[in-house]
């Protein structure tokens, strides 16, 4: 039986160490948003295409996503054009103007960013005010009501890691 490593990229057919893709697959919902992106055009995305989309939302330019890939900036900047730009595009209905708005239009749509909270009864919040923020817009989404104050503690992923 062959087991592999999950450092490499699972979407190339060649091995690739890939760190980057597994950060995003921990810190988004991947598989739901290949399948919403899936729908958007209308058969599955390409393993290359899956590949690219994890390195846009880690935050890699395509400058460094084709030299990664060992591809040529043109290649590449031509097939997200085509492809991933495209369908980010039709998904959640706004014009991309430049590569980083990938992420940042995804991270709005408040669906494919995994968002892990642990609630301690309490009477103080200790976030960040973006934090907080983004907080209180998935609180107001999901129509949660809470009959006293709560403190939030954000979920260390390090602490799982310890044992």
């Amino acid at each position: 039986m062959t087991v592999q490593s999950p450092l490499v990229c699972p979407y190339l057919s060649f091995p690739i160490a890939c760190k980057e893709c597994v950060k995003v697959e921990k810190q988004w919902n991947v598989k739901r948003l290949v399948d919403d992106l899936n729908e958007v055009k209308c058969q599955s995305l390409t393993k290359s295409e899956v590949c690219w989309l994890r390195l846009l939302i880690y935050g890699l330019s395509p400058e460094e996503i084709a030299q990664k890939l060992s591809l040529t900036n043109s290649h590449i900047k031509s097939a997200l054009s085509t492809s991933i730009y495209r369908y980010v595009e039709s998904l959640t209905e706004r014009e991309l103007k430049k590569y980083s708005q990938v992420r940042l239009f995804l991270q709005e749509e408040d669906k494919y960013e995994k968002v892990e909270f642990e609630l301690v009864i309490s009477r103080s919040i200790e976030l960040s005010e973006a934090e907080t923020e983004r907080l209180k817009s998935v609180i107001q989404k999901l129509g949660i009501q809470f009959p006293i104050e709560f403190r939030v503690v954000k979920i260390d992923e390090n602490k799982n890691n310890d044992s």
